[in-house]
């Protein structure tokens, strides 16, 4: 464990309860409004053992790559970033807070991992990387990058799965945080949580643009997007398709009587 100056020893505390019990909310910092999203590099290639550090190569956080393929015999590399594009600034991030939900974990196969570019403190979870599990990682100097590499992951995916980031669970804390002039450990909450899905579609918070069509749930419609569809067990019909008319309502077959009783009679 990388155990250098940083915000977690400079107040002198041993634990990460410890830094919780000490910081502040009550004032927005210069990380409000960050999300955290997940990003596959396709630019590189797999091969273990072998250290990902600090080699993300995404520059534009809307163009993060959160859907992969589900490949047994072939591993990825993929990151977790901070994306501070939306918030007021100046980035001055000094530690990171985060974790996944829930997600089936004979589904996903870690190789490696480890803490970001400039990393210099790491205090993992019970169970870090798997499915409710979480951890902080601590940096020295302050990164002040608009997109700062947080995490990195080797991994391979033996089934359809989707991995969702969210808060530590060991402390229910999804933060970043950086220190003030006055030694006061300011906390401003990750305000989104993006999403990676092997054998189906991720999640980006920063892009707006998610496509959504009309949702037949029986023969009601509603118009979301594919996900939000299939997590309504209803049957999707495709990328624009309007609720106007109700493509969900069963159709009226024109008839009368003498037809309906000859269907009847034997």
């Amino acid at each position: 464990m990388r155990t250098v100056q940083s915000a977690l020893t400079r107040l002198g505390l041993c634990t990460l309860c410890g830094l919780l019990a000490c910081s502040s909310a009550a004032f927005a910092g210069p990380h409000e409004s960050g999300v955290l999203i997940p990003h596959i590099s396709t630019q590189i290639e797999f091969s273990y053992p072998a250290s990902y550090e600090g080699q993300c190569d995404l520059r534009d956080g809307t163009e993060a790559v959160v859907s992969g393929e589900v490949a047994p015999d072939r591993g990825v590399v993929w990151y977790v970033l901070a994306c501070f594009v939306n918030s007021p600034g100046p980035v001055r991030l000094d530690s990171v807070l985060f974790g996944f939900r829930n997600y089936d974990d004979s589904k996903i196969g870690f190789a490696d991992f480890g803490p970001g570019e400039g990393s210099s403190l790491e205090l993992t979870g019970i169970g870090w990387p798997g499915s409710n599990s979480g951890v902080a990682v601590g940096f020295n100097p302050v990164r002040r990058d608009e997109i700062v590499e947080v995490y990195w992951f080797a991994a391979y995916a033996y089934g359809v799965e989707l991995i969702p980031l969210g808060v530590m669970p060991d402390t229910n804390e999804g933060a970043f945080h950086h220190v003030d002039g006055e030694g006061l450990v300011v906390v401003d909450e990750i305000s989104e949580f993006g999403e990676l899905g092997f054998g189906r579609e991720g999640y980006n918070p920063l892009n707006e643009d998610v496509k959504t069509g009309a949702c037949c749930v029986v023969d009601e419609c509603f118009v979301v997007d594919r996900d939000e569809c299939e997590r309504m067990s209803g049957r999707y019909r495709g990328d624009f398709t309007s609720c106007f008319p109700n493509p969900c309502e069963q159709p009226t077959i024109e008839t009368n009587w003498g037809r309906l009783k000859r269907l009847y009679d034997y």
